[in-house]
């Protein structure tokens, strides 16, 4: 695919198969676009109109223990397990790479109850109990984290 010089490749009107495209830096398409097997991206990216999802997945779960009221996570799905006992607080999420618009879904791990405080996460009340069968969702807006929703636990015992 040739370059035009401002290392940005384009597609306009061209009908490509798989294997065709390896795209080094920059992709514009001029058009729709279908995708019909798996696509992995190594770096952002960014959807400037419309985005059908119709199987929007977080990846798979990281399980992290909450240290001193903090969890450190490195993933978008996250099951918080309490550093002691079957119940801890969660005070401070820690994402390293975290950028605006972030969201991160917040399950705990089996047989616990996470307390989430609103001193450092903005929620809707005072504190969120995220316990099995809930969750907790969160976006980052730059500088911290707030509520998107909050699922109380289910009963699963029917």
């Amino acid at each position: 695919m040739p370059d035009d010089g401002t290392h940005k490749n384009v597609l306009a009107g061209k009908d490509i198969t798989p294997n065709d495209v390896a795209v080094g830096d920059d992709l514009t398409v001029a058009d729709d676009v279908t995708i019909t097997d798996d696509v992995a991206v190594g770096g952002n990216l960014a959807v400037t109109g419309k985005a059908t999802l119709p199987n929007l997945s977080f990846g798979a779960h990281e399980s992290v223990t909450i240290a001193s009221g903090v969890a450190t996570i490195t993933k978008s799905n996250v099951w918080l397990a309490a550093e002691s006992s079957t119940s801890d607080q969660l005070d401070t999420l820690t994402k390293a790479d975290a950028a605006d618009g972030d969201v991160v879904l917040l399950r705990s791990d089996t047989g616990d109850t996470i307390t989430v405080d609103d001193a450092n996460i903005d929620l809707g009340a005072a504190t969120r109990a995220v316990a099995p069968g809930g969750c907790l969702a969160l976006i980052f807006d730059g500088t911290s984290w707030a509520e998107l929703f909050f699922i109380a636990a289910a009963d699963n015992s029917t």
